[in-house]
């Protein structure tokens, strides 16, 4: 099934193509049929001209988010036919066949992802204005440290969100959309207190105190994203990462690692 649809591309939407299907655990089946047994998952594919590596990257990087304590749905690697691959991830906003509601950054801000109108202080006072939480907000702000270590830099506002709970409260949803990505120019697509290209314990710092996150919270976040970018070296293990791709990628994460774990 999935290598079928892989041939056929999937939906055109966003940046890769992709499919939205129900994944049965039990027998691995796949249907794109609303009523088939299962759960509700989300499967990419490489674009158009792209290594199948990505999908590889991408499921790397969810591992790795794990690691640094971002929740994130079941995520699965698939080694198809024909050198084929896709990534997939369970949706959030689905529960017992009803829609959860779903809001991003970008929409609630009413912000054009497309450019850089929004930056992390301004995330984190949102986060806070919505949730009243702040256990939400320093969740927010690790997915920023993270973006930062592991050098996510296609880190706009359409690619965070916020859940509703059943309490009617909201949260910060589980990760997606995380992998490497060199940015615009090489730049963040939203800057840490002005930075978007060299960003330092020091920025993290300001930003969490800007915020009105404690000092001690910050670091404990810092720390912890840091240690599990100690384990991206082994984490590949035998995943099908080309040579050089890896080779690239591991030492950006390492220098971004190495300004940010830098104490001051």
């Amino acid at each position: 099934m999935l290598r079928e649809l892989a041939l056929m591309g999937g939906s055109p939407h966003g940046a890769r193509p992709k499919v939205r299907l129900n994944l049965d655990p039990v027998t691995d089946a796949a249907s794109t049929a609303e009523d088939a047994p299962g759960t509700p998952w989300l499967v990419k594919f490489p674009g158009q001209g792209e290594n199948p590596e990505v999908c590889a990257i991408e499921y790397l990087y969810a591992e790795m988010a794990r690691l640094a304590e971002i929740p994130m749905p079941a995520t699965r690697f698939f080694a198809l036919a024909d050198d084929l691959t896709a990534f997939g991830i369970e949706r959030f906003d689905r529960v017992d066949g009803m829609r959860v509601p779903v809001h991003t950054v970008s929409g609630l801000a009413h912000a054009d992802f497309r450019h850089p109108t929004l930056d992390y202080l301004s995330v984190l006072r949102l986060t806070r204005l919505l949730t009243a939480d702040e256990r939400e907000v320093l969740q927010m702000y690790r997915r920023c440290v993270f973006n930062v270590v592991f050098h996510n830099r296609d880190d706009h506002s359409k690619n965070l969100s916020f859940l509703m709970q059943r309490s009617g409260w909201w949260c910060v949803t589980p990760g997606y959309d995380l992998t490497f990505n060199e940015g615009p120019g090489g730049y963040h697509q939203m800057d840490v207190c002005g930075e978007a290209m060299r960003i330092e314990r020091s920025h993290l710092l300001d930003l969490a105190s800007k915020a009105g996150l404690g000092r001690k919270d910050a670091l404990a976040v810092i720390d912890q994203v840091c240690e599990a970018a100690g384990h991206f070296p082994a984490a590949a293990g035998n995943m099908p990462i080309r040579p050089s791709t890896w080779a690239h990628i591991s030492a950006k994460v390492a220098r971004s690692r190495q300004w940010v774990g830098t104490r001051t």
